[in-house]
């Protein structure tokens, strides 16, 4: 496993606080907040931090915030309602994929 994957899965164990309070950290590289924010979805703590970042500029970023919301899709309907908008009309072909995943 990736170190700085590795680093975000620990986080989320130890100090998910921290996770969560760097996906609103303007200091991070776009990778990384993308891993951060696919780590973060196991957190249901993190879930408004990661739908704002479905509006971030970044399309790495948009993505990796989908990967962690889709580990909570069923927890809340607003997730799939934003997500299918998502898949329908992003800017960036990957961004819709991933949201069709998501959906699936």
């Amino acid at each position: 496993m990736p170190s700085h994957l590795a680093h975000w899965q620990a986080l989320a164990v130890s100090d998910p606080d921290r996770l969560i309070a760097a996906l609103s950290s303007d200091d991070l590289p776009t990778w990384e907040l993308s891993f951060a924010a696919e780590v973060a979805g196991c957190l249901p703590t993190a879930r408004a931090a990661l739908l704002a970042l479905l509006d971030h500029a970044s399309p790495t970023v948009r993505e990796g915030a989908i990967y962690g919301l889709s580990k909570q899709i069923d927890a809340d309907p607003a997730i799939r309602t934003r997500l299918t908008t998502i898949a329908a009309a992003d800017r960036s072909g990957a961004v819709r994929e991933a949201a069709r995943e998501a959906l699936e």
